[in-house]
């Protein structure tokens, strides 16, 4: 996603090869945050892949996955000294 200036203010990647499709790399401009950019580009990702998607999301973002269906599986891990945990959406 991209403001008027041609700046990137929001980004996620597809890993459509996986089984499920995986969703990572969820990441917001600082000066663009709170706009609801990452939920655009989520909400757009979601509906051009219908199927079951995981994502690796940071631990203290299991909430806000939650708003689009996701679903804890398992104990919470340490990624890059951040703790992440894996969450499931699936077929809708």
């Amino acid at each position: 996603m991209q403001d008027d200036g041609g700046e990137v203010t929001a980004t996620l990647r597809v890993l459509a090869d996986h089984d499920p499709v995986h969703i990572g790399r969820v990441a917001t401009a600082t000066t663009a945050r709170g706009r609801g950019y990452a939920g655009q580009l989520l909400t757009a990702a979601l509906a051009a892949y219908p199927g079951a998607i995981e994502i690796s999301a940071q631990a203290y973002l299991e909430q806000w996955y939650g708003r689009f269906g996701f679903v804890r599986e398992g104990d919470n891990y340490q990624e890059a000294g951040i703790p992440h945990l894996r969450m499931l959406l699936t077929p809708r």
